[in-house]
């Protein structure tokens, strides 16, 4: 037993993945590959798409005591040499 390594749990896991890799046939690992390409593709995509955790935000409103101030964000373009939208909030105070 000294001379057998101790491998952890993730060890063990990517040596059992690696050896059903290597058992599978080329049509089976193309495909898988096709998969994982396709996927990494939708996930950029999602990524990218310029839609934030919060979604579409309409107007925003921050309370503070007496005061509050509505914010509605407003898009404009950025220079072209960007592919992303920057959001303007415009913010109007006003007393309650």
């Amino acid at each position: 037993m000294d001379g057998i390594p101790k491998l952890t749990a993730n060890e063990l896991r990517r040596q059992r993945d690696r050896e059903r890799y290597v058992a599978l046939s080329v049509e089976e690992k193309a495909a898988r590959v096709q998969k994982n390409r396709e996927n990494r593709k939708r996930k950029k995509s999602a990524s990218t798409s310029g839609t934030g955790v919060l979604g579409d935000i309409k107007n925003l409103s921050l309370h503070n005591g007496s005061q509050t101030v509505d914010c509605q964000p407003s898009f404009q373009p950025v220079p072209s040499s960007t592919p992303v939208s920057s959001c303007t909030p415009v913010c109007r105070n006003r007393q309650t």
